[in-house]
């Protein structure tokens, strides 16, 4: 087992960490609550629905809606621009062209990364992949932000930045 016994109620607007040691289970946690990963048992409720027994395609549309993800090793799109990858959210949602564009400048201004937004992904550091994964979770402005060690591979600052920018 994975998880066992797990028994979490997070409230709006908490910021919660999770720790542990490497392999006790956390991403397999956070890709539960992210509806990503299945259980086996037990009961999750999220926004006040039950989620436990929803098909995989009412999952998605939670998914797409309702949570955004930074993954622990960004998980961006090589061959998509900055604007490209965050725009994809807003895409799936069924956002028109215009909005998208509107709300990724936004959120490239949010996080002082305007001037590269025609870049790749490999022409950016760390940091700066990071920011556009965390730009990319907020964009669509989800009920629940899952990040799996944001700031794990940036310095101190970066790091902070990170947190700030997701508080």
């Amino acid at each position: 087992r994975a998880l066992s016994e797990v028994d979490l109620f997070i409230e709006q607007g908490e910021f919660v960490s999770i720790m542990g040691p490497s392999g006790c289970g956390k991403t397999t946690l956070l890709n539960i609550i992210g509806l990503l990963d299945s259980y086996n048992e037990g009961l999750f409720v999220f926004n006040a629905d039950n989620v436990s027994e929803l098909k995989e395609k009412e999952k998605l549309q939670v998914r797409k809606e309702k949570i955004g993800f930074v993954f622990q090793n960004f998980n961006l799109i090589d061959d998509l621009t900055v604007s490209e990858n965050m725009e994809l959210p807003l895409h799936y949602l069924g956002y028109a062209a215009k909005e998208r564009r509107q709300r990724v400048l936004e959120v490239l201004d949010l996080l002082e990364m305007g001037h590269g937004r025609d870049f790749f992904p490999y022409q950016l550091s760390g940091g700066q992949q990071q920011k556009v994964a965390v730009g990319r979770a907020i964009i669509a402005k989800p009920s629940i932000i899952l990040a799996d060690e944001p700031t794990g591979n940036l310095d101190s600052t970066q790091g902070n930045e990170i947190m700030e920018m997701l508080s």
